[in-house]
């Protein structure tokens, strides 16, 4: 999973007066009960959150809630109400663009006791289904020690320094000290995998007390560039399908990239209709989104062609609308790169030019020949290194899957099984057998029973057959796993398993020894 590096951002507060910055809706208070999602979360009996729908006294949309929160005499350190969501197990949101999150509160009456009671909001990640829910932590010591009008709080979502024991404060988010025994699974911050989050009232003392607030209008806001890439010089990563189209070839060319032990694409140009045009290039699933860099990063790609001059286009498309940006190759057929402002991309008439380009929501990126007729069909071009912005690459091989195993059906079957590899996200795995234990993938009597199996599954179904008539078969087994980014672990193995193979009928594609032909 990869990091993503932020800005330190200092916590502001901001009167209801100031321009409400535009956003995305964590909650907007307006209907609360209809959100199954929400629930309230307290310890202790005496504890609790009471809240109710306020029509009159709101920040925005149609309702605020007023909330009445106690907090019993729990522990020496003190105790919490709170209100919490999560999504669904599976389910992630991507906060990746965002930088901040803002919450109004109003408070109508401060604790009792002073200095006894702190606001903190969590933010919930969870690196890859199964793993255990990261909660990283914004504290606020002083918004609750008197009553106030509506004020914005304003939570910079960037992961600060930890050294050990440090606690929470206004300046980010942080991992409780480990002596507060929450979960934990890599230990980064994965704006990419976020899971739910926490609007918490704390005590700091044993001291049972209370307050009164009104809440309105969550929302994560910002536009922070994320890098966007679509072949690492290695592979095409797991949320991009390729195509290919007028004639055009795509192929992965191993050691056929820019530096050594790299690898690159290779389009073969086509021209299917004699008017230049054809393409390759990758669906995307889901869409990106790259409304954060697209002012400020560029399209980077390494390319070399024995057709200097050729006329290309490079081209974002949201489902309707098409963005290109057209260009020359070099003069000459070594390797080049090249750098083009998504800003500088045309709205392009293959595609809807009456919408404006949602660049929140890519679906499809292409090159293309944009109708060039110098007879270019059946020329090269070689192109690697592509993504926008400036990512971070691990190109560590995954470890191999654990616990592979095999096991016999009785329907001319058997399935296989094996333990996903820990601290990979967006991985997924290859199913091979063969004849004789597995050492290589890539040997000649290795095949393949399924790929692409995404994370979690962890099952594979191999349908035996034989020649002729039911027979036992006996194969060995291998998973690989295959990183986001593309990179092939080694295999995990099984031992041998025997079992029936359905006869199918064969055709032999030779004539008898004794054939003649009739005269």
């Amino acid at each position: 999973m990869r990091r993503i590096g932020l800005l330190s951002v200092v916590a502001f507060l901001f009167t209801s007066a100031q321009i409400r910055a535009q956003g995305t809706i964590l909650e907007s208070f307006d209907n609360l009960s209809a959100d199954s999602l929400v629930q309230v979360l307290t310890e202790g009996h005496g504890s609790y959150f009471h809240w109710s729908e306020n029509s009159t006294d709101k920040v925005q949309g149609v309702a605020s809630i007023d909330a009445h929160v106690l907090i019993d005499s729990i522990h020496s350190w003190g105790s919490y109400s709170m209100l919490i969501y999560r999504l669904p197990s599976n389910q992630t949101m991507d906060w990746s663009s965002s930088d901040t999150l803002r919450l109004w509160i109003k408070v109508l009456s401060g604790p009792v006791h002073a200095g006894n009671m702190v606001l903190r909001i969590h933010v919930a990640d969870q690196d890859a289904p199964g793993d255990q829910i990261e909660e990283w932590l914004y504290e606020n010591d002083n918004i609750l020690a008197q009553p106030s009008g509506w004020v914005q709080i304003k939570v910079p979502l960037v992961a600060r320094n930890q050294t050990g024991n440090d606690l929470p404060d206004t300046t980010g988010v942080i991992l409780a000290p480990p002596s507060w025994g929450m979960p934990r699974n890599n230990q980064q911050l994965d704006l990419d995998k976020i899971v739910g989050w926490n609007i918490a009232f704390v005590s700091t003392s044993n001291l049972r007390d209370s307050v009164e607030v009104m809440l309105d209008d969550f929302e994560r806001t910002g536009n922070r560039p994320v890098p966007f890439v679509i072949f690492n010089g290695i592979a095409a990563p797991n949320y991009l399908s390729p195509f290919q189209w007028g004639n055009a070839l795509y192929d992965v060319v191993q050691g056929a990239g820019p530096v050594p032990n790299s690898n690159a694409i290779k389009w073969t140009f086509g021209d299917q209709w004699g008017s230049g045009w054809n393409g390759i290039g990758f669906n995307i699933s889901p869409p990106a989104n790259l409304s954060g860099g697209w002012q400020v990063d560029s399209l980077k790609f390494m390319m070399k062609t024995d057709k200097p001059g050729v006329i290309l286009r490079a081209q974002f498309e949201d489902g309707s609308v098409h963005k290109g940006y057209h260009f020359v190759a070099a003069n000459d057929t070594g390797w080049h790169q090249y750098i083009f402002p998504l800003r500088d991309f045309i709205t392009e008439h293959d595609g809807d030019t009456t919408k404006p380009f949602d660049s929140s929501k890519v679906t499809v990126f292409q090159f293309m020949t944009n109708g060039d007729t110098s007879g270019i069909a059946g020329h090269v071009a070689y192109i690697s290194n592509i993504w926008t912005g400036t990512p971070k690459f691990n190109f560590i091989p995954p470890a191999a899957p654990a616990a592979v195993m095999a096991i016999a059906n009785n329907n001319y079957s058997n399935t296989i099984i094996w333990n996903d590899v820990p601290g990979q996200s967006g991985e997924t795995y290859n199913v091979y057998y063969s004849f004789n234990p597995i050492t290589d993938i890539n040997s000649k009597d290795v095949e393949v029973v399924a790929t692409g199996i995404p994370h979690g599954v962890m099952t594979a179904t191999h349908i035996l057959r034989a020649p002729g008539s039911d027979q036992n078969v006996t194969y060995y087994y291998a998973v690989v796993c295959r990183s986001s980014s593309g990179i092939l672990g080694t295999p995990g193995v099984s031992a041998a398993v025997t079992n029936k193979a359905k006869g199918v009928t064969t055709i032999h594609w030779g004539a008898p020894t004794n054939f003649v032909a009739d005269a």
